[in-house]
């Protein structure tokens, strides 16, 4: 894997925190940034992927209702919580 240089502005007391943590624990700033960015783009990437799913379903007419969003917001930390619910709002047909 090849590795490209990556200019970085950080604020005084973060870099200060970084080079303690570098000398605590004998790894270097590049490897412990890379590893940080490595941890929140894999963490986050899901955000991406469920955004352009619903944006999919919205852009094909399929909705799920308020009140089957209601009835499982309502049924959260419950004995009874209810499944994500599926879309129930879809296109209309044509006969």
């Amino acid at each position: 894997m090849t590795n490209s240089v990556f200019t970085l502005r950080l604020p005084e007391d973060t870099k200060a925190s970084l080079d303690v943590l570098a000398k605590t624990t004998n790894r270097t700033k590049s490897f412990l940034v890379n590893k940080a960015i490595e941890e929140y783009v894999a963490r986050n990437a899901w955000q991406v992927a469920a955004l352009h799913e619903a944006v999919t379903q919205a852009d094909a007419g399929r909705f799920v209702s308020e009140a089957a969003a209601d009835a499982w917001l309502a049924s959260w930390g419950s004995a009874t919580e209810l499944p994500p619910p599926a879309a129930d709002v879809l296109p209309h047909r044509k006969p």
